[in-house]
């Protein structure tokens, strides 16, 4: 436009449109390596950055099924910015876990009968062998990875037969027994002969 002297003020408005931006949020599982879930927003330069999904929702929603929440990198209120990079954001969980422990119990009993079953004496209960293994409970997957068992073997001594006058004891002893872990409860008979 030319102007000339005497000419009116000549007035033009500019109009300044914010840029659409695009925004992205991943959940993500640090201990399986995999992604929990991912949301998409649209909005404009400028503008509050709200997820389809309630971001602390989703966080709380994740910590009640026993994951833990590790980094953030999304900030309540948030704005859009310029440029993808900028509307990227992260939240990462680790699995809870406890420690537990499971124990195998393993007993000794000697029954001592006359030949017609009936009790000769009274059964010798051995003090209970017990074996413990420790392990680490994934609470979202529930699985248990095992240790080792405290022990891998151990011994009941050997149980001398009591004396019963007039009779024998067959055997005269049960002799020593080594148990694991797997080991089922020993029940033994000794039968008094005369």
């Amino acid at each position: 436009t030319t102007v000339k002297p005497g000419d009116k003020n000549i007035v033009q408005t500019v109009t300044y449109n914010a840029n659409d931006e695009a925004a992205l949020i991943t959940y993500i599982d640090d201990t399986d390596n995999k992604t929990l879930k991912s949301e998409s927003a649209n909005g404009k330069f400028g503008e509050t950055i709200k997820f389809p999904d309630v971001v602390q929702d989703v966080i709380n929603g994740y910590v009640a099924q026993h994951y833990v929440l590790g980094k953030d990198t999304y900030t309540q209120g948030v704005t859009y910015k310029d440029g993808k990079e900028a509307n990227q954001f992260e939240v990462h969980f680790t699995h809870g876990t406890k420690n537990v422990t499971q124990n195998h119990k393993v007993n000794e009993t000697v029954h001592y009968v006359y030949e017609n079953g009936d009790k000769a004496a009274d059964d010798y209960k051995a003090t209970p062998i017990v074996f413990t293994q420790s392990g680490v409970q994934d609470l979202v997957t529930n699985q248990i990875k095992w240790g080792n068992w405290d022990k891998d073997s151990a011994i009941f001594a050997p149980v001398v037969s009591p004396t019963i006058p007039n009779y024998q004891a067959m055997p005269a002893q049960i002799k020593a027994q080594t148990v694991t872990h797997d080991s089922k409860d020993i029940d033994e008979t000794v039968v008094y002969m005369p």
